[in-house]
């Protein structure tokens, strides 16, 4: 018979007992993260509510055993678990929640004066400090359940730890955001702005952004309509267009927006509020990570299935974005471009807003090899981001994708979604919940709306996870640690060099011996076959390697080789990155290590990422082979690390009164490397006769759409993305001298060293910066659809700075760089490329005659580009019209 329980009494399950020395100690344990704490004495034992989370059982234990020493970090050990095998080892901060339940008790550890994580890495340490005599405080920087300790004055804007959380890292400095007492810091507060105190923490969470939605109407006949969007607490707005107030809703939503529209049968809007005649409206919104992921309220029955209940409908949470192998497809990146087309077509999106989605996302989905992705339910979406308009439309369509990378050695974990991929994509009707037919009918009142958000941080579970569950233990010297399981084999490299210490400079590698196939060896488990095994383990053995030096040592690339003056002594240099808070690093390198391992292992140490950056010296680009000696490099010098500069979406139109076939050759000068076309045609590779090319064959038809007929896809546009190519140095330029716009004696155009200054540019603040460009493109020749597409995709770029300086370049300098050739020729060719950068408040005394410029109109630029704006609008000729333009991201001028 069970044995009766006191109702007054708590369970054993919600007890607890630390041990200490010689101390044993009595807790509660509550799963409540903010369960408070009540202390009762009572001889050795003490009774105390404790939270789950492992700062909150930290800080338990100093109250509940004061000798700990304050400067002492404390950790926790076990050995009753199965995993454990008798053996004591530690439990790491990411496991706890998942095994404090399980536990009866744990053994208190200290360590005094411990060397916090990643301290062994040569970059800064703390950011710069204000004067001696300003209070400091240590504050602690929290992500990922990790964390490092920073000293700061009490004056010192907070922001700037960003940088220094991003080079500490690795992470990348936009993705992430700081909160302290569960709210965003803001731009300009600092310590004691917020009433910190020593030891105070900071947590560092992760951005996901929900990427340019755009919301098109289109009626039969002209009418008025409002337009209100709201969000869940879990998004904020980032960008609107056109620009409307935002307005804070307490109760269902976290912000909204409103605008006012005049619908016309053309399809084109006119907001009513601005006066702007725009093709659509459009939103950007980013996570509130500090808002707990908890299903929205109020939630809604999936309209697009009568009768359905509100529980029927997935909970789509902003901050906690999902994909699994059960509710997406994975495929290769090559094969993507023709799967979207076909699958946006099938959920009803026209040509435009196929190809603007398509070009839109592109070039984040190249950066990997294969993409999982799928189509929110209508229904779901609605609940995320409330859409009403009146009057109501007949019919409404929207069309939301979630999308991440994945790798080659992580297939093994999609394999439903691969399959899926090879399916009929009208299923995907289904899912979205859509009416395809009426969704294309022109005698209706539509809206539709689309948009897409990349998933930074993969929340996939294995689809058939091992029984041994999600704890598994790091052996390393003579510490065992209980941690996570990490599927991904670069993120348990990052797990160890955090709860070992591990240097930036050396390797981690994981062994094992208890596979059938080791038969009883240790062996290595390769990158590629990690995800493999990984579900078959309890643990691993961790092997550090090539520690080149001691911690307090730069870190080097030493091979003695003999110097000209007959010694083996390395170079001692020092790499300064422009902009950036990982400036002047000190490096020793070896005589004969090539430039391409110094830049490998400076984006080891400063986290940026290798493939963005290259080096110079002394204003000469430094190329992969180079070393020491072949570059002139002596000891003690400075090698500069520069960004390379990327030309963002440039937009090719053709419109012709009469169908007409038409080629389309683009070539590009060495300062420039194509990295996405769309449609996807064959790239003519460089050869020391001939440019990097791309060539299309389209039908062009009478009502502005194009079939590029190579692969019989429709599309509103071509499109094409480029990067800078920093191994070709601006001198090198190809026989400017010879060039008609050199003759003609315009401005040289150098796609990886252009310039912005004084002379040249308009400066102003961002948020006049849309009202500006509005008018300009106008001024220009851009048609309405044109307009609206410049201003949305450059729009949340801008938005990151202050105030901006922007120009326009000649076409002629731009046809230098970017050689542009129509059969049969056209009667007028219309190419508008624009370059801006940033500028900080402080440094607007720089730019005195831009900041007067600004006002003085902007019908000049028609004689700076060189553009006919009526005849680039004659809709009786065969016309081209280009759109494009680049960001600087280091200051030229």
């Amino acid at each position: 018979m069970p044995k009766a329980v006191n109702p007054s009494q708590s369970s054993n399950k919600s007890l607890f007992v630390y041990k200490y020395k010689n101390k044993r100690v009595l807790a509660t344990r509550e799963t409540r993260h903010d369960a408070s704490v009540a202390v009762v004495s009572q001889a050795m034992v003490k009774l105390t509510y404790l939270s789950a989370s492992f700062q909150a059982a930290v800080r338990a234990c100093r109250t509940l055993f004061s000798d700990i020493p304050a400067s002492a970090a404390i950790s926790f050990q076990t050995k009753d678990l199965d995993i454990c095998e008798g053996e004591m080892t530690e439990i790491s901060e990411s496991s706890w929640e998942d095994v404090v339940r399980d536990l009866k008790s744990v053994t208190v550890m200290i360590e005094e004066n411990p060397l916090p994580p990643l301290s062994s890495m040569n970059r800064p340490l703390s950011p710069p400090e204000d004067p001696p005599d300003a209070r400091t405080i240590r504050i602690k920087l929290v992500y990922n359940s990790r964390f490092f300790q920073v000293k700061v004055p009490m004056t010192y804007r907070l922001a700037n730890l960003l940088p220094v959380f991003a080079s500490r890292t690795g992470m990348c400095e936009d993705d992430w955001r700081l909160f302290y007492d569960g709210s965003m810091i803001s731009y300009n507060q600092t310590p004691a702005d917020l009433g910190m105190e020593d030891n105070a923490e900071i947590d560092c969470l992760k951005v996901l952004i929900g990427g340019k939605p755009v919301i098109y109407l289109f009626s039969p006949n002209p009418l008025e309509a409002s337009i209100q969007l709201s969000l869940v607490p879990q998004w904020s707005f980032s960008a609107v267009y056109p620009v409307v107030p935002v307005k804070p809703k307490a109760e269902r939503s976290n912000e909204e927006i409103s605008w006012r529209v005049q619908v016309r049968p053309t399809g084109e809007l006119t907001e009513l509020t601005t006066g702007l005649e725009v093709a659509y409206l459009f939103w950007e919104a980013h996570t509130n990570t500090s808002k707990p992921p908890t299903p929205p309220p109020s939630p809604v029955a999936d309209s697009s299935s009568p009768g359905a209940a509100a529980s029927d409908v997935e909970a789509f949470i902003p901050n906690e974005a999902t994909l699994r192998d059960d509710d997406s497809v994975v495929i290769s990146v090559d094969k993507i471009t023709p799967y979207l087309d076909k699958t946006l077509s099938a959920l009803g999106l026209h040509t435009e807003a196929r190809t603007s989605f398509i070009t839109y996302w592109l070039p984040a989905m190249l950066k990997h090899k294969n993409i999982a992705f799928r189509f929110l339910a209508q229904a779901s979406y609605e609940r995320a981001a409330p859409l009403e308009v009146h009057p109501p439309p007949d019919v409404t369509t929207r069309v939301f994708m979630l999308f991440q990378g994945v790798e080659d050695e992580e297939l093994v974990h999609w394999p439903r979604a691969i399959a899926k991929a090879g399916d009929d994509v009208s299923w995907w009707k289904d899912i979205v919940g859509v009416n395809a037919d009426r969704a294309a009918d022109a005698s209706l009142f539509r809206v539709l709306e689309w948009g897409g958000m990349e998933v930074l941080r993969s929340r996939h579970v294995d689809p058939s996870p091992s029984t041994k569950g999600s704890l598994f233990i790091y052996k390393y010297k003579n510490k065992r640690v209980l941690a996570s399981r990490e599927i991904d084999y670069c993120a348990a490299v990052r797990a160890c060099r955090a709860l070992f210490a591990v240097p930036a400079t050396a390797t981690v590698s994981f062994h094992t011996k208890d596979l059938d196939i080791c038969g009883g060896e240790m062996m290595e488990i390769a990158q590629n076959s990690w995800a493999e095994v990984i579900g078959q383990l309890e643990s691993v053995m961790v092997v550090v390697k090539n520690q080149r030096k001691p911690p307090s040592v730069a870190p080097s690339l030493v091979q003695p080789v003999a110097r000209p003056d007959g010694t083996n002594d390395p170079l001692g240099l020092r790499i300064n990155v422009e902009s950036s808070a990982h400036s002047d690093l000190p490096f020793i390198v070896g005589l004969n290590a090539p430039m391409s391992k110094v830049l490998r292992v400076f984006a080891e140490e400063t986290g940026l990422c290798e493939e963005d950056y290259q080096l110079y010296h002394r204003g000469i680009r430094l190329s992969p082979d180079d070393t020491p000696p072949s570059a002139g490099i002596e000891d003690k010098d400075t090698i500069d690390c520069r960004r390379v500069l990327r030309g963002g979406k440039c937009v090719i139109h053709l419109w012709s009164p009469v169908p007409v076939e038409a080629a389309v050759k683009l070539s590009l000068v060495p300062q420039w490397g194509l990295s996405a076309v769309y449609p996807a045609v064959h790239i003519t590779q460089r050869t020391s006769h001939s440019p990097e090319a791309a060539c299309w064959r389209v039908k062009l038809h009478s009502d502005g759409s194009l079939t590029e007929l190579t692969r019989c896809i429709e599309v509103a546009y071509l499109s094409w993305d480029a990067h800078s190519n920093l191994s070709v140095t601006p001198a090198l330029f190809p026989a400017p001298e010879s060039s008609e716009a050199a003759a003609a004696g315009v401005e040289i155009f150098y796609p990886n060293d252009p310039i912005l200054n004084d002379t040249n540019s308009v400066v102003m603040p961002v948020d006049k910066i849309a009202s500006y460009l509005r008018k300009s493109l106008s001024a220009l020749g851009l048609h309405i659809g044109a307009r609206a597409s410049f201003i949305k995709y450059w729009l949340p770029s801008l938005s990151k700075h202050e105030n901006v300086a922007l120009r326009f370049l000649p076409q002629a300098s731009y046809e230098d760089v970017a050689p542009l050739e129509v059969l049969p020729p056209p009667e007028v060719v219309t190419r508008v490329f624009m370059i801006f950068q940033g500028v900080e408040d402080e440094e607007l005394g720089l730019w005195p005659l831009s900041i007067a410029r600004a006002v003085e109109g902007v019908k000049w630029w028609r004689d700076v580009v060189g553009v006919d704006a009526e005849r680039a609008t004659d809709q009786s000729l065969f016309r081209v019209l280009e759109w494009g333009g680049m960001e600087v991201l280091r200051s030229s001028s």
